[in-house]
């Protein structure tokens, strides 16, 4: 397992599986912008992330260029009534290409896209984490929002995606 180079496992619950219809769906709500959607899987998101019983719940950002583009995070979208902490900005490196055009291998390969905000270490310092994302393909992008909050020294640091 290439997590292992890490020296810890990040925990991570996914809501459903990836297949064909959620490809679908993604393609929908994020790449054709369709905003209504975000609501579909807000109910049972919001309930896995209330049984995790986090302190800190923070999405994983987009970059510059996706906000300028889309117009919107899909995974705050998808968060409903949940407060999230904006604690992970993006660094804009190749900020045109998007994680999800990547191969497999380009993913694994991925420099760390992101930094945290300057109060951070307060806010996550001895407190039950948990991070949020879309879809699980690699664990990449969570591997690096995960080393950059464990910095920080929280009590416990977990995930959830939608999918897998």
């Amino acid at each position: 397992m290439w997590q292992i180079k890490n020296d810890y496992l990040l925990h991570n619950r996914s809501l459903i599986a990836y297949n064909d219809a959620t490809k679908q769906f993604m393609q929908q709500y994020k790449f054709s912008g369709d905003f209504r959607l975000r609501r579909v899987f807000t109910s049972p998101l919001v309930d896995l992330i209330k049984q995790m019983q986090p302190d800190l719940v923070i999405p994983i950002p987009v970059n510059e260029y996706t906000w300028e583009t889309r117009g919107f995070n899909q995974v705050s979208g998808m968060l409903g009534d949940i407060t999230v902490n904006p604690l992970l900005q993006t660094v804009n490196q190749n900020r045109h290409i998007l994680q999800s055009h990547k191969k497999r291998q380009e993913r694994l390969l991925t420099k760390q896209p992101f930094k945290l905000a300057l109060h951070a270490k307060e806010e996550i310092k001895h407190k039950n984490i948990v991070l949020v994302d879309d879809v699980y393909t690699t664990g990449r992008t969570l591997y690096h929002a995960a080393n950059l909050v464990r910095q920080c020294s929280p009590e416990k640091l977990k995930s959830i995606t939608l999918a897998r």
